[in-house]
């Protein structure tokens, strides 16, 4: 969590970011340092993402070792984790991203009220940080791109083997994929025996044609 001065008091933000990408997939704003201020950033991360089984780790404030915050954790299969006490480095990818937003927007401006704080950082994580701001851990991409990149990556993969997608497919569809893939080793052999054919001529034309049937039989709807 980080504070942000206005001429109207303090405001506070509390984020959740993925560890694999850099990306801001959570925060809060609020005007106290409470448990609720961390279970809402939690709360819009599980929203956006809908994870699995995940680890959410955090300094050792009193906000994340409270009651409230530990409760919603179970109650959404959170794992929490916490750093050693004044330990910066434990926590080292908040804390870069803190110092980074203090210097990059916070201490280049100020507000006349909260509501301009709240619009601005806001402004600053959608419009800046996630789609653009390089990361040198994620190859000199943004978040967003990073994410896109791999998506595409992933997609070529499934593309390129067959045998990912079936676990997706109804019976019926992963029938017809695995008689596709008979059908193809099938024409290899078939093209094997050509081969020896004209490699050690004798007469195969009973196999052949038993061959050309057994195609016509495994060919898939």
């Amino acid at each position: 969590m980080t504070y942000i001065p206005t001429w109207a008091g303090f405001l506070y933000l509390a984020v959740v970011i993925d560890v694999f990408s850099r990306k801001v997939v959570g925060w809060s704003f609020g005007e106290h340092m409470t448990a609720n201020l961390v279970i809402n950033a939690l709360n819009m991360a599980l929203i956006t993402r809908k994870p699995g089984k995940v680890i959410h780790h955090s300094d050792q404030g009193s906000q994340y070792t409270s009651v409230e915050f530990g409760k919603r954790c179970r109650e959404m299969g959170v794992r929490p984790s916490m750093g050693s006490v004044g330990d910066a480095y434990d926590n080292a990818m908040a804390e870069s991203f803190f110092a980074s937003l203090e210097c990059e927007l916070i201490n280049r401006r100020s507000w006349k009220n909260k509501t301009e704080a709240r619009l601005a950082i806001f402004t600053w994580i959608e419009s800046w940080y996630n789609p653009i701001r390089r990361h040198s851990g994620l190859g000199y991409l943004s978040p967003n791109n990073f994410e896109r990149k791999l998506k595409e990556k992933n997609q070529i993969a499934i593309n390129c083997n067959p045998l990912s997608q079936v676990e997706t497919l109804s019976t019926c569809e992963k029938m017809s994929v695995k008689l596709g893939q008979l059908q193809i080793w099938l024409k290899k052999c078939f093209r094997f025996m050509e081969w020896i054919c004209t490699v050690r001529p004798f007469c195969i034309s009973g196999c052949r044609s038993e061959m050309a049937n057994i195609l016509l039989i495994w060919s898939p709807v």
